[in-house]
């Protein structure tokens, strides 16, 4: 039995988790077509809006719904812990810097990009 698939005309990519919502992504799988959002440098936007806190008890919301279901909880507590700042980063003040992913990473980068990708 030969399976012919229909090629897509229309492959929308390039946009990526913090960049450009998901909105787009959806309209353009609704019609039928591949809507993507790319999953680049998610442990950097993890870490960043950790670190822009949660001020109004609403911004993390979802970050933290997450969190609360990673299945190693030790591992999402030790991000927690490095990253989130409750009230956010003062004015002025630089993000933390998050381990560049190497050959040889280290266990904080790695645990970071896993519990990223799973946020």
């Amino acid at each position: 039995m030969t399976i012919v698939a229909e090629l897509p005309a229309i492959i929308q990519g390039g946009m990526g988790v913090g960049v450009s919502g998901w909105q787009l992504a959806r309209a353009v799988s609704r019609a039928g077509q591949l809507g993507v959002v790319s999953g680049t440098a998610l442990d950097v936007v993890l870490a960043r809006r950790l670190q822009d806190g949660d001020r109004d008890g609403e911004s993390d919301h979802d970050l933290c719904r997450a969190l609360a279901h990673f299945p190693d909880q030790a591992m999402a507590q030790r991000v927690l812990d490095r990253y989130f700042l409750p009230e956010g980063r003062s004015a002025g003040r630089p993000y933390r810097r998050v381990p560049k992913l190497t050959l040889q990473q280290s266990r904080e980068g790695l645990e970071l990009t896993v519990v990223a990708n799973f946020v």
